[in-house]
């Protein structure tokens, strides 16, 4: 009887260990396969962007010529250009 056991056990073990999912099966969420949105405000008089805490959007936002970009590529769309304090290290 042990032996019935052992096989019908022995059989069955591997067949379950493949169909069961693996921890190295599952696909890998790639965070650097797709760059996060990182959003811009611009300003349609002087035709550059800046950072969301840039010192010159308040400027902007008293002169009423803000423009909010989601990414610095669609910004770069409008033919905007980066601006010279906050922008430096990008």
């Amino acid at each position: 009887m042990r032996s019935i056991r052992t096989l019908a056990f022995g059989l069955l073990l591997p067949g379950l260990l493949m169909a069961a999912p693996r921890f190295e099966d599952k696909p890998k969420a790639a965070a650097h396969s797709m760059p996060k949105a990182h959003p811009v405000v611009g300003c349609s008089d002087t035709k550059k962007y800046h950072e969301p805490d840039c010192k010159w959007v308040k400027e902007i936002e008293k002169a009423g010529t803000r423009v909010d970009f989601p990414s610095i590529s669609a910004a770069k769309k409008a033919h905007m250009k980066p601006c010279g304090d906050c922008m430096k290290k990008k």
